[in-house]
This record gives C-alpha cells, sequence and structure tokens, in this order.
C-alpha cells in the first residue's frame, strides 16, 4: 500500500525553514547586498547653493525651499510657491539618483526654483548628518547643503 504524501506540510515545513534562515543570519543595513535602505529622512532647509555659473545674487534668499523624505525612496519638494514630489535611489556607498519625478518647469514659480530643480536632478552623491546637514553634491565644486528642519514619520 502506497502513503500519500501531505504537500501542504512540506510547504509549511520549507516556509518555516526559510523564515528561520533568514531570521538566524542577522540581515542589516550593513549586508552587502542591500543596495538601498531608508537612508535619508527627515525635513531639510536649504541653506546654501554653491555652483560656479549661479546666475543670481548671493544675497538671494534660499530657505524657501526644503526638501521631505517621508518614506522610504520617497521626497517631496516645497519650491518657494509650489511643491512636488518623486521617488530616489540612495545607496550605503553615498550614490543617489533622483527619478520617476513630478517636478518639472511647470512646478517652478521663479528662475531661481528651475536653477535649483536643475541642480537637484543632477546630483549623485550625498553626506546625511544625522540632526544636523544634508549635503547633495554634482561635483567638488557644484552641491547643495540643507539643515534640519524636523524630523518626519514614517507612515
Amino acid at each position: 500500500m502506497r502513503k500519500k504524501i501531505n504537500y501542504g506540510k512540506i510547504h509549511s515545513l520549507l516556509f518555516t525553514i526559510v523564515f528561520a534562515g533568514v531570521l538566524l543570519s542577522r540581515c542589516s543595513t550593513n549586508d552587502p547586498l542591500i543596495t538601498s535602505t531608508y537612508l535619508l529622512e527627515d525635513q531639510w532647509l536649504l541653506a546654501e547653493v554653491t555652483a560656479p555659473d549661479f546666475p543670481f545674487p548671493t544675497d538671494l534668499d534660499t530657505n524657501s525651499i526644503s526638501i521631505v523624505f517621508p518614506k522610504t525612496e520617497e521626497y517631496e519638494l516645497f519650491l518657494s510657491e509650489k511643491s512636488c514630489s518623486g521617488s530616489y535611489i540612495a545607496k550605503q556607498n553615498g550614490e543617489i539618483e533622483f527619478t520617476r519625478t513630478n517636478c518639472s518647469a511647470d512646478c517652478c514659480a521663479t528662475d531661481w526654483d528651475y536653477y535649483f530643480l536643475t541642480l537637484l536632478n543632477k546630483s549623485t552623491t550625498f553626506v546625511a548628518k544625522d540632526g544636523e546637514s544634508l549635503r547633495l553634491s554634482i561635483d567638488s565644486n557644484n552641491y547643495l547643503i540643507f539643515e534640519f528642519q524636523n524630523r518626519t514619520f514614517i507612515n
């Protein structure tokens, strides 16, 4: 007489083994296989723009622009009059790419807004000091400095 195989119990056992393996492997954000995590958070206020071809007076009020990172890989940008949002990809080595955005020239009420948006989209690296500052760099000569404004909540 042939015994029936209970596939439900086998699937349950395999799931338990895989789940236990994941827990025991102690995956962390330091894992080299994890390339994107919730590396940016909080709300940041634009404090400084350094760009050789900056076509505006140096006393221009930059404090009307801020950026918020409310969720993993999402951002919201507050320009002088309008806001827009999008996604970003950040890696633990400091690389960043802003993608899938609805920020365009239509969101820009001033030339300053448009110039800033252009610089933001060209940013390739970041350095964030928790509760202090955020630097988004295009290269060594062109960068944006943000100051910490307040905490955001993960939804």
